[in-house]
């Protein structure tokens, strides 16, 4: 039996069993529990899954690592992908934003950044 990514082979079970939570397994064909791999930090995932979801403010493959979001850029959701720049007259100051903020009067952003 070849189980998928996310899956390794249970002996004892003789069958395919789940990654559990927080954990992925990238590879099929995992003959052990040691297939499966911890979630990087800042990502999670319900289990039996191939790649962990970064959280929001934090972009990446969900496998490797996921790196906070640089002041200037934001990511509103869960899940792997980049981190976007804030537009004109918004801007993020902290990492790992998860929004952009609108410029004080009499203040703006003239450029993405």
């Amino acid at each position: 039996v070849t189980c998928p990514a996310g899956a390794y082979f249970s002996d004892g079970e003789r069958a395919c069993t789940e990654c559990p939570a927080n954990t992925f397994g990238s590879q099929a064909g995992a003959v052990c529990a040691s297939g499966c791999q911890s979630c990087p930090a800042n990502s999670f995932s319900p289990g039996g899954v191939a790649a962990c979801t970064c959280n929001a403010g934090y972009a990446g493959d969900g496998q490797t690592a996921c790196t906070a979001c640089e002041p200037g850029s934001f990511k509103s959701a869960a899940g792997t992908g980049s981190c976007e720049p804030c537009v004109a007259g918004e801007f993020s100051s902290g990492f790992a934003a998860t929004v952009c903020e609108a410029c004080e009067a009499g203040r703006h952003s003239v450029q993405e950044s």
